[in-house]
């Protein structure tokens, strides 16, 4: 989904912050999946979406409207909690910044339908390029 011209990015899980102002600056609109829900209260345009990636309800609800989400989860349960959650909706980019249980994970997400991108969570910033290059139409 675009919201004011910008596509929509749902961000979850840990580390996550230090990529909510770049994405920003790329063009993207962001909403934040937290349980915090003073977090990012002062910097504009974050949309925030109260719950966890262990709730499959919270993570849907959080995910309506978005055309990317990235998912820096803390364990690997969920990790499968977001890839079984959004294979088939309409986020057409889905980034776990993690590798552990990479191999796992992705056999999961191949027999859902999904495809995935894995990157290594010290390198969270290079999913900008990967956002702008799949939804910057």
């Amino acid at each position: 989904m675009i919201m004011n011209d910008r596509p929509l990015i749902l961000l979850a899980g840990r580390q996550v912050d230090a990529i909510v102002q770049p994405l920003i600056d790329a063009g993207f609109a962001v909403r934040l999946l937290t349980r915090d829900s003073t977090a990012g209260s002062s910097a504009e345009r974050i949309e925030l979406a109260e719950g966890g990636l262990a709730e499959a309800s919270t993570i849907r609800r959080a995910a309506r409207g978005c055309s990317g989400a990235l998912a820096a989860p803390a364990a690997v349960n969920e990790a499968g909690n977001i890839i079984r959650v959004l294979a088939g909706t309409e986020v057409e980019l889905l980034v776990i910044a993690g590798e552990k249980y990479r191999e796992t994970l992705q056999k999961y997400a191949r027999d859902l339908g999904s495809d995935p991108v894995f990157i290594a969570a010290e390198t969270i910033t290079s999913s900008i390029e990967l956002f702008r290059r799949e939804l910057m139409y």
